[in-house]
């Protein structure tokens, strides 16, 4: 499943994005050794307006299952120091290596921080 796919996934179930600029994708890998989802989100998606959240679509393919994640924007700006950050392709990015089974951020220079509390849903796709 790809970004798109799991975007009209969860529309088709009745989900509403308040902004899909704001919408991040991850998906693991067939050949992945590690038990995360590795996930980039631009510094420049990151605004100012406590009224934003930013959403994220994880998808574990080998149980077909899509996790929906709505993260209020106030919660990365209070812990966006904890957050490590790397340049991939030019773009500053926040970075998180989020585990399969805590949602935590378990990235060796990351926030430790827990994701859990933000999932909305956990979908089973056929």
């Amino acid at each position: 499943m790809n970004r798109q796919e799991a975007i009209n996934y969860l529309k088709n179930l009745g989900l509403y994005f308040q902004d899909e600029k704001l919408l991040s994708f991850a998906s693991l890998p067939s050949n992945q050794t590690k038990n995360v989802w590795w996930i980039d989100i631009p510094c420049e998606k990151i605004t100012n307006d406590c009224s934003k959240q930013l959403s994220l679509i994880l998808y574990k393919p080998e149980e077909k299952v899509v996790y929906y994640l709505v993260i209020p924007m106030q919660f990365i700006h209070y812990n966006h120091d904890l957050f490590a950050r790397r340049d991939k392709s030019g773009i500053d990015n926040f970075s998180f290596e989020l585990s399969l089974d805590s949602f935590i951020d378990i990235r060796p220079n990351g926030s430790k921080l827990s994701f859990k509390s933000f999932i909305h849903g956990a979908f089973k796709t056929i």
